[in-house]
């Protein structure tokens, strides 16, 4: 199986990429992570090492270029990504996922 994950640092889906990890019927995994390094300390604060199946793209949930990138020959993709507060703030209506994929040209 070919995992993509987005929103890999926050805690559940951490969890899943753990157990991704593991798993000897996931044959790679590709996150997109807006700071690579603070995933890789997460993944070794865990005692795991990087494996040769974990691909990390840097980049941004809302660049399409980047999550094209990511999904491309995947079977599953795993997302936990959320608003932040500071956004939610800033905002008066968060993205929606219809608009995401209005803009990707799926809708």
């Amino acid at each position: 199986m070919r995992l993509a994950i987005f929103g890999a640092t926050g805690g559940s889906v951490l969890s899943c990429l753990t157990q991704a990890i593991k798993a000897p019927d996931v044959t790679t995994i590709t996150v997109l992570a807006r700071t690579p390094t603070k995933l890789t300390d997460l993944l070794e604060k865990r005692n795991l090492s990087i494996p040769a199946k974990l691909k990390i793209v840097q980049g941004d949930a809302k660049s399409l270029e980047a999550v094209k990138e990511c999904i491309q020959s995947t079977d599953v993709v795993i997302t936990g990504i959320g608003i932040s507060h500071h956004y939610h703030h800033h905002h008066h209506q968060p993205p929606s996922l219809s608009s995401s994929v209005q803009i990707a040209g799926h809708g």
